[in-house]
């Protein structure tokens, strides 16, 4: 494929799936936004406003199943400024959480490379969020970096207790200590940061993604606004999703911040972000452990030694049951959706056989 789309952060699955459908790169391009089903994408020339086609509509089981921003997209021109959207390359990586409100996914970020968790130090430190976001992001096959931002509020060596807090429950995850006042941990992130390569910065609002951003692009790329005095909340700054080539060459998509991070069918990450409880629960007597009180269980001994301690498995086991029950319902739902379309199909039938009469 054209260097230019490599710029953009066409790597070799990608490069792949279109040789072996024969999809040549002039009909190749990346969704850079997307607003309400319309959306920009870029080819490796220039821009278009593209939509998609009915037919990618119609067959869209959920949300999982349309463009999201980052997604690369099979495409028409329509016109000089207009596209239409045909097809998905396979994703990937994924970001995706459980939609608000809604029996559905929510698509945060695709194709990713590296997601940072960003928390403020000051205000935002819940190590139960931090393993959702974990255990979101290591479902999707994305690499987390978690980043303790606003270090310089706090007093001098407090900011270690809280990378140490997340080292014992996440020995294996990479956290960086930030400030954008003191410049603490910035060049860490900016090597983390590679041209033709994607990164996202996810987190609640007010935690300083956007300045971060904005930071490392270089200039003002992103508005910014102040935590409420009164909640102790930041502000939706970031209300859509962008993605955007720093001066560097790498590829950064910014995201709303998340109040709510709901759990989608991410029974694979959840895993991945306790790997340590997995492991030890491969020495269970019984294959079928629930882990409460069953003779020979690893983990009990483990909780009982203090090895794992009791809110970390609480966390896991939270997460898991969150985890199931979204797949559960998806899977009901979709029993429910095919058996209407059965009865439908019936009745239709029947209507015609009785005009036959």
């Amino acid at each position: 494929m054209h260097s230019d789309l490599d710029k953009l952060g066409f790597g070799i699955f990608q490069q792949q799936h279109c040789h072996e459908n024969s999809i040549a790169a002039e009909k190749i391009a990346r969704v850079i936004s997307d607003s309400r089903e319309i959306y920009l994408i870029q080819t490796q020339v220039r821009t278009f406003r593209a939509s998609i086609t009915g037919k990618l509509r119609h067959q869209a089981d959920n949300r999982r199943d349309l463009p999201a921003v980052g997604d690369w997209v099979v495409f028409s021109q329509a016109d000089n400024e207009n596209a239409v959207i045909e097809a998905i390359v396979p994703r990937r990586t994924c970001l995706e959480r459980s939609a608000v409100g809604k029996l559905d996914v929510q698509i945060i970020a695709a194709n990713v490379d590296t997601a940072f968790v960003v928390i403020a130090a000051d205000r935002d430190f819940r190590i139960n969020r931090i393993d959702r976001y974990l255990a979101l992001i290591l479902n999707g096959g994305i690499d987390p970096v978690v980043l303790i931002n606003k270090c310089d509020l706090l007093a001098e060596g407090e900011w270690q207790e809280l990378e140490k807090q997340i080292f014992r429950r996440h020995p294996a995850v990479e956290v960086l200590a930030t400030s954008l006042v003191t410049g603490m941990g910035l060049d860490q992130v900016r090597q983390r940061m590679k041209p033709g390569q994607t990164f996202c910065f996810t987190g609640s609002s007010g935690v300083g993604k956007s300045s971060l951003i904005n930071h490392f692009a270089g200039h003002e790329l992103l508005a910014t606004s102040k935590v409420s005095e009164v909640t102790g909340r930041g502000c939706h700054t970031t209300t859509g999703r962008h993605l955007h080539q720093l001066p560097d060459g790498a590829l950064l998509l910014d995201t709303p911040g998340m109040r709510e991070v709901a759990m989608s069918d991410a029974e694979n990450g959840v895993e991945a972000t306790f790997s340590q409880i997995e492991a030890l629960a491969l020495n269970c007597r019984f294959s079928d452990c629930t882990h409460i009180s069953e003779p020979g269980c690893a983990i009990v001994a483990a909780l009982e030694s203090g090895e794992i301690e009791e809110r970390t498995f609480e966390s896991y086991r939270k997460l898991k049951r969150e985890s199931a029950r979204f797949e559960q319902k998806l899977h009901e739902r979709h029993r429910a959706e095919k058996g209407f379309g059965k009865m439908v199909r019936e009745v239709v039938k029947m209507k015609k056989q009785m005009k036959g009469y």
